[in-house]
C-alpha cells in the first residue's frame, strides 16, 4: 500500500489534511464543553488528551512535508515525522476515524449531561417565571440576586427599584402595614413582603420574598365588615336584652290602664243606667257588679274559661246597647277576644258619646265592622284610651285596624 509520503500532496492529501482540521476543531469544542459544563475531573482529562493528540495529528499532516525544506539537517522530532510519512495512508486514515468516533462520543455524553443537569441559565429562567418574588442580598447589603417579579413587585409597591436591599426593606416597612413580621402593601394589588436571615456556606445571606395576595386581602376586607356588622347586631341585642324588661313592664301597664279604664268607664255608665232606669234593674245585681269589678281591678277575681266574646254582649246589655250581629262570629281564640273588646269600648263610647243604643257588628271572612245608631261623630274621632289601647293589642297579634269619622262612626278590625 502507498506510503503517507507519496499521496500527501495527492487530492487524497488533501482529504486527508481537511478531515485533520474538522477532527481537531470537533476535539476543541468537546474539550471547551467539557470545561464549560465542569463534569467530572477524569472527564475533562480525556477531552483533554483527545484534543491534545488531534493537536498532533494536525500539526504532522499540515508541517510534516515541509520539514527538511527548512531543516537540512533533521531534529528528533522531523525524524518522527518521518516515520509517520513512511506508514501507509490508511494509518492516518485510521486514526482520524477514531478521533471523529472519540469526538462524536463526547458530545453525546455532553448532551445528556446538560439535559439531566440543570445550568445557572436555565435556574434563573425558572425563578424569573415564579409567581413570587424573591430578592437575595449580602450582609453589604448589596443585591446578589433578585428575579424579574420581584422587581416589579418593588416597583409597584414603593414606586422605584434598588439595587440595595436594606433601603428596598425600608422603603417597604414605610409604605406597608405590619402583619406578624411581614407588611402588606395596598394599591392597585395587595402585596405581602416577608424577610428571613440564611446561612449559605457559612455566610449570612438577607432574603426577602413578596407575594400577590390582593384575593386573600379582599377577603379578610369583606371580613372585618361582616364582624364590625356583628359587633352592631351583638350591641344592639346587647341593650334590647336590657330594655325587654322594662318594655314588658311597660305593655303590663298599659294593659293595666286599659283594663282599669274599660271597668270604671262600664261601673260609672251601669249606674247611670240604673239611677236612669230604676224600674228595669236589680239592686241586687247592682252590687254584685260592683263588687266583681272590684276584685277584678284588683286581680282578685276568679278567671274561668268563659266565653269573652258573650260575656261583652251581656255587658252592653246592662248598660243599655242591644249588640245586633250579622254573620258568624271568628273561632279563632285570639282574634274572638279582639272582637270582645272591640263590642266592650264601642258599647261603652255609644253610650258616653253618642248617645245611643244599638251596636251592629257585621262579620265577614277574616274582619268584623263595628257601626251604631248614635250621634254622628262631629269630627275627626281622635285616638285614646281605650280605643288607642285596642289598636295596640290588634297590632300586637299581627291585625289591623281600621277607624273612620266619616261619614258615620266605623271601626273594622282585620285578622
Amino acid at each position: 500500500m502507498t506510503d503517507l509520503n507519496s499521496v500527501i500532496f495527492t487530492p487524497l492529501g488533501n482529504v486527508i489534511r481537511l478531515f485533520c482540521v474538522l477532527c481537531f476543531a470537533a476535539a476543541t469544542v468537546a474539550f471547551a464543553v467539557a470545561i464549560r459544563q465542569k463534569q467530572a475531573p477524569l472527564y475533562v482529562v480525556l477531552s483533554a488528551v483527545h484534543f491534545a493528540l488531534n493537536f498532533l495529528l494536525l500539526v504532522t499532516v499540515l508541517d510534516g512535508t515541509y520539514g527538511e525544506e527548512f531543516f537540512p539537517n533533521p531534529r528528533r522530532w522531523f525524524a518522527f515525522i518521518t516515520e509517520f510519512y513512511s506508514l501507509p495512508w490508511a494509518v492516518a486514515a485510521v486514526l482520524i476515524i477514531i478521533s471523529a468516533a472519540i469526538s462524536t462520543a463526547l458530545f453525546v455524553n455532553g448532551y445528556r449531561f446538560k439535559q439531566k443537569t440543570v445550568s445557572k441559565s436555565a435556574i434563573k429562567e425558572s425563578i424569573d417565571f415564579l409567581p413570587t418574588g424573591i430578592c437575595f442580598g449580602n450582609t453589604e447589603g448589596r443585591i446578589v440576586f433578585t428575579n424579574v417579579q420581584m422587581m416589579r413587585f418593588s416597583r409597584e409597591a414603593t414606586g422605584k427599584s434598588f439595587n440595595n436591599i436594606e433601603n428596598l426593606w425600608q422603603s417597604i416597612k414605610s409604605a406597608g402595614e405590619e402583619y406578624g413580621g411581614s407588611y402588606l402593601v395596598a394599591g392597585d394589588k395587595a402585596i405581602l413582603f416577608s424577610r428571613t436571615e440564611i446561612d449559605y456556606f457559612g455566610e449570612t445571606y438577607t432574603q426577602i420574598t413578596a407575594s400577590d395576595v390582593s384575593e386573600r386581602y379582599s377577603v379578610t376586607l369583606a371580613f372585618r365588615e361582616k364582624q364590625k356588622l356583628l359587633l352592631d347586631i351583638q350591641r344592639r341585642e346587647k341593650e334590647y336584652a336590657e330594655n325587654v324588661e322594662q318594655l314588658a313592664l311597660s305593655r303590663e301597664r298599659l294593659y293595666m290602664n286599659a283594663n282599669f279604664h274599660d271597668e270604671i268607664g262600664h261601673l260609672l255608665l251601669r249606674g247611670r243606667y240604673y239611677f236612669e232606669h230604676p224600674e228595669e234593674n236589680d239592686r241586687a245585681a247592682l252590687m254584685e257588679l260592683i263588687r266583681d269589678t272590684n276584685l277584678n281591678l284588683f286581680n282578685k277575681a276568679e278567671r274561668g274559661d268563659g266565653d269573652g266574646y258573650l260575656d261583652a254582649i251581656t255587658l252592653a246589655d246592662t248598660i243599655g246597647v242591644t249588640v245586633k250581629v250579622t254573620g258568624e262570629p271568628p273561632a279563632d281564640k285570639s282574634f274572638r277576644e279582639l272582637v270582645a273588646r272591640a263590642v266592650h269600648e264601642c258599647s261603652v263610647n255609644l253610650v258616653k258619646h253618642a248617645g245611643g243604643d244599638t251596636l251592629f257588628v257585621s262579620f265577614l271572612d277574616d274582619a268584623a265592622t263595628f257601626t251604631n245608631n248614635g250621634n254622628l261623630p262631629s269630627g275627626e274621632i281622635v285616638e285614646s284610651g281605650g280605643l288607642l289601647s285596642l289598636r295596640k293589642l290588634t297590632e300586637d297579634n299581627n291585625g289591623e285596624m281600621i277607624l273612620k269619622s266619616s261619614p258615620r262612626f266605623e271601626l273594622t278590625l282585620i285578622k
